[in-house]
């Protein structure tokens, strides 16, 4: 088991009133498999979360071991967003807008254009781009 003094450098501390059923360590484990991270089937924006294994974001599949160490429970909440660089986005709408108005023969684009605009590039870039996953950790004194 790791040190779990040296897990964290800042912490926030929370309380569980209620008493453990004798039987907690199935419940749990299947709970934590139940709300596991999954991994989204397309890029989009939308934030995912779900459990994982400690010091493993890979490893969503828990067993009673993952995760419970002697009178301890140690796991992760993972959650990844797809985000594209704002400069990155900034200069390919800046890029497409021109080429409109030289297409166009126009000075200048309408809003509605740039933001449909906007809106395919995003798309498009939010599919080659990986996403930025984040854990923290829970250490649960049981």
């Amino acid at each position: 088991m790791p040190n779990l003094s040296s897990l964290f450098r800042s912490h926030t501390r929370f309380r569980v009133v209620e008493s453990l059923p004798e039987d907690f360590r199935d419940p749990f484990t299947e709970g934590l498999n139940e709300h596991a991270f999954r991994a989204p089937l397309g890029a989009s924006k939308e934030r995912r979360s779900g459990w994982c294994v400690h010091g493993q974001p890979l490893t969503t599949t828990f067993e009673v071991n993952t995760w419970l160490h002697n009178h301890y429970g140690l796991f992760s909440l993972r959650a990844d967003q797809h985000r594209v660089p704002p400069k990155l986005l900034k200069a390919r709408v800046q890029e497409a807008v021109a080429q409109w108005c030289t297409e166009q023969k126009r000075e200048r684009c309408p809003a509605l254009v740039k933001a449909e605009l906007r809106e395919n590039i995003e798309v498009e870039l939010l599919g080659r781009t990986l996403p930025a996953m984040r854990t923290t950790d829970v250490v649960w004194n049981l």
